[in-house]
């Protein structure tokens, strides 16, 4: 009688793991901040007029953290074209402003705000505030704008983030305004005289006592508590899931 041979299954087992060869982030010991760590440490001038800076800092912290109260600038002329009749929300509604061109030339005294509504008489001197490469009024110009997403297709609409039709160009007379406030405590700064340079770091006693709570070379025992945890976890979330089981020597 032939006898042929019958396909046996094997389960296939995942490779002994030795816990100690498990990567894990290594955490540089607080002694090796005593040398070259500390010279990437920001470092803080002392200034003979230290109040000075100080009252600056609170006024300028107080003018851009509540920029939508501040009063919107009163210099500007609103130029309105067309059917006087117009809604509020027809007539101050934004699609994408923009500053326009006269001989080629950027007329920045003048925000074209939509087809009916321009905006003139806008200082020179409230570009100067910059955020990053463009000023402040760009930045605004910029973003109130309406804008699809181009893979979901949601619209985002300044339109619609207030129930006030004149938010939008309200706003942008705002900054305007703490433009210019911004640029009077600047140019008003008293002269920076430097006494010393000082190196931010935390007291001797505080760095000492955290020490001891950093990971050294020494401490296999809990080193070896986390890496055994992570190797239960990945075991019973194999078993479970029906995938090859892990076997730890």
């Amino acid at each position: 009688m032939k006898i042929t041979p019958t396909a046996t299954r094997t389960r296939r087992t995942a490779p002994s793991v030795d816990p100690m060869r498990i990567p894990f982030p290594r955490v540089r010991p607080a002694q090796s901040l005593a040398g070259s760590g500390l010279a990437v440490l920001p470092r803080i001038p002392k200034v003979r007029n230290f109040r000075g800076y100080a009252e600056a800092g609170r006024k300028l912290a107080d003018l851009h953290i509540h920029y939508e109260q501040a009063e919107p600038y009163k210099g500007i002329v609103e130029k309105v074209s067309g059917n006087a009749a117009t809604s509020p929300h027809e007539l101050y509604h934004v699609e994408k402003m923009k500053i326009p061109k006269t001989k080629g030339k950027a007329d920045r005294s003048t925000i074209v705000y939509n087809n009916r509504m321009t905006l003139t008489n806008i200082p020179e001197e409230a570009y100067r505030y910059q955020l990053g490469a463009r000023s402040a009024i760009e930045w605004i110009i910029d973003r109130y704008q309406i804008k699809v997403d181009k893979d979901s297709g949601i619209i985002n609409d300044p339109n619609d983030w207030s129930d006030d039709p004149r938010y939008v160009i309200d706003l942008l007379k705002r900054i305007v305004t703490v433009s210019l406030e911004t640029m009077k405590i600047v140019d008003h700064l008293p002269p920076l005289g430097i006494l010393e340079w000082s190196l931010i770091r935390e007291p001797a006693q505080r760095r000492s006592s955290l020490a001891p709570a950093l990971p050294q070379p020494g401490c296999a025992r809990g080193l070896m508590a986390i890496k055994n945890r992570v190797l239960l976890a990945f075991q019973e979330h194999s078993v479970s899931s029906g995938r090859a089981s892990l076997t730890v020597s």
